[in-house]
């Protein structure tokens, strides 16, 4: 996953944005901001599309734009998009992440209006301050000034009989739950070498950056989001064998 950092080293050509938020940011008093977004980025040259989640396409206050945007839903071909602005907390990158099907590999630039903006590039209180330098670094001209972090996510891929049966690449965690009333026995390799046996009522394995969300409540270390690792702990364990 690439966040925005500061404005060098990231290069664009034919740019295609998606603009990702939740509902209620609709009727709050940054709106305005939103729609000045969409009408400055349909004004660059180099911006060939907009896109917004199919879900607004018949909310009247975005109406006015329809002519401007795209519309597309989570079964959408999403490999076209470069930059995806989000507004909201860190959920929203979290949500629009599920919905770009956990595999975009562009570039979230995005203002925090929520609780939480630990992945958030600038507040929201900062979009009028900061807006005209982002969009003045997407033209071909000044496309060095961009640079962004960048971080690993967590793939997972589930096997039975030896058969991929399905895949996902995670930001945050990927869990696993029992759905009985028993706990579950879980053997943990690492590297193919087998290190214990879990019995508890689930199993986190982390990113960096995804310490402070899950794995915190459950009494996980906090890990800098810089550090190349990632942490497995264990839901409501049965013994004392196991610690993260």
């Amino acid at each position: 996953m690439k966040l925005i950092k500061s404005f060098e080293k990231c290069e664009f050509k034919e740019i295609k944005v998606f603009i990702f938020f939740q509902n209620y940011f609709l009727d709050t008093c940054h709106f305005s901001k939103l729609i000045h977004l969409i009408e400055r980025l349909y004004e660059l040259k180099n911006v060939s599309k907009i896109f917004l989640s199919s879900e607004y396409k018949k909310n009247q206050s975005i109406g006015n734009l329809n002519s401007k945007i795209d519309f597309i839903d989570d079964n959408s071909d999403h490999s076209e998009i470069q930059i995806v602005f989000t507004f909201g907390g860190d959920g929203i990158i979290l949500w629009a992440n599920k919905f770009l099907k956990n595999n975009f590999n562009g570039v979230f630039i995005s203002f925090n209006s929520g609780h939480l903006g630990f992945l958030s590039s600038f507040l929201i209180s900062e979009f009028d301050s900061n807006i005209e330098y982002i969009l003045k670094c997407f033209s071909s001209d000044n496309q060095s000034l961009l640079e962004y972090y960048e971080y690993p996510k967590i793939n997972c891929q589930i096997f039975s009989d030896d058969l991929l049966q399905s895949e996902l690449n995670a930001i945050n965690e990927i869990q696993i739950c029992r759905e009985s009333l028993y706990s579950v026995s879980l053997d943990v390799y690492i590297n193919d070498i087998f290190i214990t046996t879990i019995n508890s009522d689930g199993l986190i394995i982390c990113s960096n950056i995804g310490s402070s969300a899950y794995n915190c409540s459950v009494n996980g270390p906090l890990i800098i989001p810089g550090n190349d690792c990632i942490i497995i702990n264990s839901i409501a364990p049965f013994g004392i064998n196991f610690r993260p």
